[in-house]
């Protein structure tokens, strides 16, 4: 029944969206999991019918109190947005870089900062957040880490932690968790392998026996991440921007273009797939082009080059699939 009212809508794409929601009784987390049509159903379409199932999960997990603190913490959308972008809407169905973020208990901004002002800024306790503290992790970069007021939450619903970038996980390991009364689940962000030998003083084995943790998510799980690490979607690097363009085109632009394999920064799996895919007759441009050129090409693709780059988990995966291709990984 939870999946039936979601797959209907998706099935047929006459009827009226967004409907009525059913009562929530009906919705359970079930309803998350209806299979989508492969590259049959526009995002937009998508978006209108787990709308319902989105809002009624996120309303009996009490996340939207997560949502609204970080919509509000002005250093962390500071210091974020000018990566990432503006933070996606509640009941977004598109993933990128601030959709792990935006629902956690706790969870880590970074401010770069000239490194002579560093230890007299942190003395004055940095930007006024509330439970901020302040954590030196690596050259210049200064990790924050925030916690919500949130209400009692029953023992067997973990915490959310999320670091935002892999160096933010020494403090968390050394400063963070020996305070914490309740167990949490770690999501690291991050497009490199996680965990890599460079942390000495907390090698992968450190990272599988760490008090209180139940789970680790990351990106790019490392050959030698302990069992407790598993594997999250990279998502869109470039969020914000997707929503737009997503206009039904995906579904629709005829597909003139074999295959793709446009800009990227040249790692070494790249080069190898470059090499190969212009041996074979395909006009690989690696320059950067206007936004607007990247996507139409997406749209009039068959197949798009996605060779993995800092780990095996690459953006141009998630950018193919959003915009109806298939990626050639």
């Amino acid at each position: 029944v939870e999946q039936q009212h979601v797959a209907a809508c998706l099935r047929n794409q006459s009827l009226p969206c967004p409907q009525p929601c059913p009562p929530a009784a009906t919705l359970g987390r079930h309803c998350l999991t209806t299979p989508i049509p492969a590259f049959g159903v526009p995002y937009r379409r998508i978006r209108c019918c787990f709308g319902c199932c989105l809002r009624q999960f996120i309303a009996a997990h009490n996340l939207t109190a997560n949502y609204d603190f970080w919509a509000a913490n002005t250093a962390f959308r500071a210091s974020n947005e000018k990566v990432f972008g503006a933070l996606p809407e509640i009941t977004e169905v598109l993933l990128g870089p601030n959709m792990y973020h935006m629902f956690s208990d706790m969870g880590t901004w970074l401010d770069q900062l000239p490194h002579p002002s560093w230890p007299k800024w942190l003395r004055s306790g940095g930007p006024k957040a509330p439970q901020a503290h302040a954590l030196s992790s690596h050259w210049n970069e200064l990790f924050w880490f925030a916690n919500i007021n949130f209400p009692p939450l029953p023992a067997s619903r973990s915490r959310l932690i999320v670091c935002g970038h892999k160096n933010s996980v020494k403090p968390l390991l050394s400063r963070v968790l020996p305070t914490l009364k309740w167990p949490v689940t770690v999501v690291v962000h991050d497009d490199e392998e996680f965990p890599l030998q460079e942390f000495s003083r907390y090698p992968p084995s450190a990272i599988g026996k760490a008090r209180g943790v139940r789970q680790w998510y990351t990106n790019n799980p490392a050959k030698r991440a302990p069992r407790s690490v598993r594997a999250l979607p990279l998502g869109l690097s470039r969020l914000p921007m997707w929503p737009a363009v997503l206009d039904g085109r995906e579904t629709a632009t005829p597909r003139t273009t074999l295959l793709y394999c446009g800009p990227m920064n040249l790692f070494p799996a790249r080069r190898r797939m470059l090499r190969a895919l212009r041996a074979n007759g395909f006009p690989c441009n690696t320059t950067r082009v206007p936004r607007a050129e990247f996507v139409a090409a997406l749209f009039a693709s068959k197949f798009v080059a996605a060779a993995h780059g800092h780990g095996w988990n690459s953006h141009r995966e998630w950018e193919a699939l959003a915009a109806g291709a298939v990626p050639l990984v």
